[in-house]
């Protein structure tokens, strides 16, 4: 059957197509989103650890250029001065780059959760092939991207134009300033601008996530045969099933035709129901049902049960109740003890007599069912 194309996929995704696209690391997935929080914890942590950054950074430029000065410096002393410097100045940093790395997982997890897709990252020869790769590119996904990543940048560098278009006549008086001056006006600034722009980018991030859920979900439709296969591989094919049923029935058809023989009474319909009963006061608390079966399989049973000389009684309402409602092998309910027990000491009268081929209702014992063969 040729595939449906895209615009048929109309049916919802199922669970198990989730799951699966979820295994291979395909999740609606925002590096927008990502990319905002990172920008705006950024901002609170250098808030947050600003005079810790400044303090490591001066102290490595003292070092640098204070007491390193006085130190030979060689070819086997250069990496070590070099480590020691660098170290003082990182240790100030150490704080802000683990917030970012926290805020970035926050918000990886925030977005899908924790999502573990070892086939996600396996190598594929299908990536080294030059017109897949070129179909890729050409792709409406990559032109959206493209387009969005043009406007994401155009809108940021209007944000920043028309932050700093007005701070030009505060900047050029600052060119004869102290340094430190100068330093915190750019700070100041940088900040302004950073948090303007971060108001225009959550916005862009919010609509990129929806587009990225829309795009997910649209991918995960199904056509309606995939939904067929689908069902047939959450439920397992009806031709297969049939077949395991078949072969169930036919076991346990053996097995009951192996039990058959150790009855003591089969009860029939006559013709239509045939259920072959056992009992055995000192190891069951109640007769069971070792053998079930109407029309040809109620032959067999009476067929049976003639070879090896199992009584058959002809009692129809109760032939018809066990064999509805007692399974096989479970005993007979409390509701069907009287008829089974009438049926059970008739039988054993009549073996106390010489068995015939065929005795009739007259002269039994009172209670007794219709008619006994034997």
């Amino acid at each position: 059957m040729p595939e449906e194309s895209n615009e048929e996929r109309t049916q919802e995704a199922t669970p198990r197509r989730r799951q699966e696209a979820r295994e291979r690391g395909e999740v609606a997935r925002s590096t927008e989103v990502n990319s905002v929080a990172v920008l705006l914890g950024g901002l609170v942590l250098l808030y947050l650890t600003a005079p810790m950054a400044c303090s490591g950074i001066t102290g490595a430029m003292r070092y640098a250029l204070g007491d390193a000065m006085g130190e030979a410096v060689t070819v086997s002393s250069a990496p070590e001065l070099l480590v020691r410097v660098a170290g003082r100045g990182l240790s100030g940093l150490v704080p802000l780059g683990c917030g970012l790395v926290v805020v970035g997982l926050f918000a990886a997890y925030g977005q899908v959760g924790l999502v573990l897709a070892p086939e996600a990252v396996k190598p594929k020869l299908t990536n080294l092939d030059p017109v897949r790769g070129l179909q890729r590119l050409l792709s409406m996904r990559s032109v959206m991207k493209t387009l969005f990543a043009l406007l994401k940048l155009a809108i940021i560098v209007g944000v920043f134009y028309l932050a700093i278009r007005n701070r030009f006549e505060e900047f050029f008086p600052l060119v004869h300033a102290p340094a430190g001056q100068l330093f915190g006006y750019i700070c100041r600034t940088v900040a302004l601008v950073s948090l303007q722009a971060c108001v225009v980018l959550v916005a862009v991030a919010m609509a990129d996530y929806g587009y990225q859920r829309w795009e997910h979900e649209r991918k995960l439709r199904m056509t309606h045969q995939e939904m067929r296969e689908e069902l047939k591989r959450m439920e397992g094919d009806p031709l297969v099933k049939s077949r395991i049923r078949q072969v169930q029935r036919e076991v346990a058809r053996r097995r009951m035709m192996q039990e058959l023989p150790n009855a003591d009474v089969v009860v029939t319909n006559p013709t239509h129901f045939a259920v072959a009963l056992r009992y055995d006061p000192g190891a069951m608390e109640a007769p069971s049902v070792v053998a079930k079966g109407r029309d040809r399989l109620a032959e067999k049973i009476k067929e049976i049960a003639h070879q090896h000389a199992i009584p058959l009684v002809e009692d129809p309402v109760l032939a018809r109740t066990l064999y509805r409602t007692v399974e096989l092998g479970h005993e007979v309910p409390y509701a069907l003890y009287q008829a089974v027990a009438r049926v059970l000491s008739y039988v054993y009268q009549l073996r106390r007599r010489q068995p015939t081929r065929y005795v009739p209702l007259g002269g039994e014992p009172a209670g007794a069912p219709g008619a006994v063969g034997v």
